[in-house]
């Protein structure tokens, strides 16, 4: 660990300790904000709310490259 400018001790590392748990609770969470901008026609909110599924997938899939269905 090492000291920022404001002295605050700040952890260097991995971003794996981030999400001990995947990051299927960021899929959850993305997936129902991509169901809600459809359900509103919300052609915007979809197309963030895609960008934002599209890349915790890519990033799940980086963490557990053995995960097959």
């Amino acid at each position: 660990m090492s000291k920022n400018q404001y002295g605050r001790v700040r952890t260097v590392g991995s971003r794996d300790n981030q999400y001990p748990n995947g990051y299927w609770d960021k899929i959850t969470y993305w997936s129902s904000k991509l169901n809600e901008a459809i359900a509103e026609k919300n052609l915007r909110g979809a197309d963030s709310a895609h960008r934002k599924l599209d890349y915790f997938i890519g990033r799940e899939w980086e963490a557990n490259p053995t995960m097959q269905s």
